[in-house]
């Protein structure tokens, strides 16, 4: 049988992670929501500095964090897949 690209602890780790980066921009997306962009000139500017850090910070976390989850998590699903039709079709051949 082929060895799977990840262990089951691993797996579970990074669906963790997963959960973690989301509900991240779960929190991110309500402080957009409640984010007021008034007042003086300064203000304005911190406050649209302040949206596009939060931004910045959604892009970061799922290119850097979420996508590469996905793409491991992927690959272990294609594996597992992979090995259960190897033993089917070793199953139905020894019959």
């Amino acid at each position: 049988m082929d060895k799977l690209p990840l262990t089951p602890d691993e797996v579970e780790e990074r669906a963790r992670r997963y959960q973690e980066l989301l509900a991240r921009e779960r929190e991110l997306h309500e402080n957009l929501i409640a984010l007021k962009i008034s007042g003086d000139r300064a203000q304005v500017r911190e406050k649209l500095r302040q949206h596009d850090a939060m931004l910045a910070e959604i892009r970061k976390n799922r290119m850097e964090g979420m996508l590469p989850i996905i793409v491991e998590l992927q690959a272990y699903v294609r594996a597992a897949r992979a090995a259960r039709a190897g033993r089917e079709k070793e199953g139905r051949a020894s019959r």
